[in-house]
């Protein structure tokens, strides 16, 4: 994952030369590779590069085709075949870098470029003709894009605290997002930062800014409606393996990579694909064992896949591992909720030297998640004959009888579907409560999430946005793991999206059985048959009550704390009583340490210790002016 920052100035100001060097030394983690800054005559444009694939080798960013505009981009673009036809480009535009092919589609549909193209990928354009920035963020957000207006200057980065860096951006925290961290675990307005001065482009949108101001448009939402019926099963079967064959091969356009393995069937489902698409490819698996917590053996179904592909695997442990165990869990951009966060932190940074891109299964479980409202939809869209032999084909395969779930179908036909209902603490400061406005906010995210349509639960899954955006920008991003290394998620490739939400949920999407099918004779039977395992207990509470009831964090109570919680019934701290965790909630308590973390860059934001101080120029830079 690269580093992309800029700075442009819509006064005609000229770019200082010590500051963009400045952006480039926060960013040198995420591309240890190769390094570049482009000073314009208003603009600054910077890049670290991590080689995550063939086409990389040479590349060099800023880059610019006519030397009027320029792009910076942390990207992989997919389907680049299909692209470089659509443009009308020759063959060997294919051995280029993939911010080469975003600034062939810029100059042929402007800001229109971006609804032509697949993949993860967060970058900015400055038009010089135009005196404009064009930045965009990808469908679900895999790559993060942060930025802040101040006067006539913008600040851009995909690094949250490489934007803080700027001297005209303040260190002032935004309440609503505080508010929204201790009720909902998160902020509920996706272009917010828990920083008042910066903002968050959020998935699938796309920013102009000009000396007039800057508009943020939504370019693509999931489609509603569509509709896929194909007239034999083994159709299904077929399209299924090619469009995850093709989402896994656009992902491991590289010599190595590391596959994040489990037990079940997503994740070896990946590396089966992955062995299959491209085998010149070095694999090597490692799986995070939860003995305790997952029954079932993990290490027994994740060895077998990993045995039958031919692919190294490593058994990393984590039942002795201390939930909030180490006081680097609150060193994070911003708030983490994640207790073992610290410990993959530490993890990856030990691999990303040995394999600098890692695929996973995460988007599988939502993709086939079976919408019980529309059990009645889904049986009258396939004829009669054809539901009963693959209903016959289903209990054959999996020794089961299909599980139609028509109870809860009945329950939504009669309104008493699940709701969702958002409780504000008991410890919240009432103040604070009532001028954040997270009261409101909490009733209108109250209620039921069932949408109309066809598959509304996979749809629902698949476009929470919140949810999605907040994995992929804290377990799978370099600047909160502070190493360089990319994740790559094959079952978010859009294609196979598209399609997996327009095929009938019944029987496909009962249990996997489509995945199930399409992995005959590509890993074990007992791995393709295994049932999907929950968790046993809670990590979390039981962890740390294996500990002793102790947590990793400061012996004090920053001074802000007060601003947002009561406490007289917060527990920041761990009292010497049994038992205390059973009384305690971690938000305020990692919010409390997140706080104190903080105070260090806050100090030496402006002092000797800042980058901003230095003023030296960087021999190793590859600087380009006009």
């Amino acid at each position: 994952m690269s580093g992309i920052a800029g700075i442009v100035h819509f006064d005609f100001a000229a770019p200082d030369r010590a500051l963009a060097e400045s952006l480039a030394d926060a960013l040198e983690f995420r591309g240890p590779d190769r390094r570049g800054v482009w000073l314009g005559d208003s603009a600054a444009l910077v890049h670290t590069l991590l080689k995550t694939t063939y086409e990389a080798h040479d590349e060099r960013q800023p880059a610019s085709l006519d030397g009027q505009v320029w792009i910076a981009a942390d990207a992989r673009i997919d389907a680049r075949e299909d692209l470089v036809r659509e443009l009308g480009l020759p063959q060997s535009a294919l051995t280029r870098p993939d911010c080469e092919l975003i600034l062939h589609a810029y100059a042929r549909w402007g800001e229109s470029s971006v609804d032509h193209l697949l993949g993860d990928f967060a970058f900015a354009i400055w038009d010089g003709r135009a005196r404009k920035l064009f930045c965009a963020r990808d469908h679900f957000g895999v790559k993060p894009f942060f930025y802040a207006r101040s006067g006539d200057t913008l600040i851009f980065s995909n690094t949250l605290d490489c934007v803080r860096l700027h001297p005209a951006v303040t260190d002032e925290l935004n309440e609503e997002a505080v508010a929204d961290y201790l009720v909902f675990w998160g902020s509920q307005d996706l272009s917010t930062t828990i920083f008042r001065d910066i903002r968050r482009l959020a998935p699938a949108h796309a920013l102009t800014a000009t000396a007039e101001g800057v508009s943020v448009r939504r370019y693509w939402s999931l489609p509603a409606g569509e509709r896929i019926r194909y007239r034999r099963t083994r159709d299904y079967v077929e399209h299924f393996r090619v469009l995850l064959e093709g989402a896994v091969a656009d992902r491991l356009r590289v010599g190595r990579a590391g596959i994040a393995m489990s037990g079940g069937l997503d994740s070896p489902s990946v590396a089966a694909f992955a062995r299959k698409a491209a085998p010149g490819t070095e694999l090597r698996a490692h799986c995070f064992l939860m003995d305790t917590f997952v029954p079932g053996g993990e290490r027994h179904f994740a060895g077998l896949a990993a045995d039958a592909l031919g692919i190294p695997i490593e058994f990393v442990p984590m039942d002795d591992v201390a939930p909030y165990g180490s006081p680097r869990f609150a060193d994070t951009p911003e708030p983490n909720g994640d207790p073992l966060g610290w410990f993959l932190a530490d993890y990856y940074r030990r691999q990303s030297c040995d394999t600098p891109v890692v695929l996973t299964g995460q988007g599988a479980d939502p993709l086939f998640h079976l919408s019980p409202p529309t059990s009645w939809a889904s049986l009258r869209a396939i004829p009669p004959g054809a539901f009963a032999l693959n209903a016959i084909r289903y209990a054959v395969d999996r020794r089961a009888v299909p599980k139609l779930r028509l109870r809860s179908a009945l329950l939504h036909f009669l309104g008493r579907s699940p709701r969702y209902n958002h409780q504000i603490p008991a410890w919240l400061d009432a103040d604070f409560a009532r001028r954040s406005g997270v009261v409101e906010r909490a009733a209108q995210a109250s209620g039921s999430r069932v949408q109309e349509g066809l598959r509304p639960l996979a749809r629902a899954a698949m476009s929470d946005e919140w949810c999605w955006m907040s994995i992929f920008e804290t377990q799978c991003d370099a600047a909160w793991l502070g190493a360089a290394i990319e994740f790559r998620h094959p079952y978010f490739d859009l294609r196979l999206v598209r399609w997996l939400m327009a095929i009938p949920e019944l029987p496909y999407c009962m249990d996997k059985w489509l995945l199930r099918m399409a992995l005959r004779g590509m890993l074990p039977e007992a791995v393709r048959r295994r049932p999907k395992a929950g968790l046993r207990g809670n990590p979390l509470y039981e962890g740390i009550l294996k500990h002793g009831g102790r947590i990793a964090q400061p012996a004090r109570t920053h001074e802000r704390i007060h601003d947002f919680v009561d406490p007289a019934t917060a527990h920041l701290a761990a009292p010497d009583s049994p038992g205390w965790w059973e009384r305690a909630d971690f938000r305020p308590i990692v919010l409390n340490a997140w706080l104190i973390s903080q105070e260090e860059t806050y100090r030496c934001k402006r002092t000797a210790a800042s980058p901003f101080a230095r003023l030296t120029t960087h021999p190793s830079s590859e600087c380009m002016e006009m």
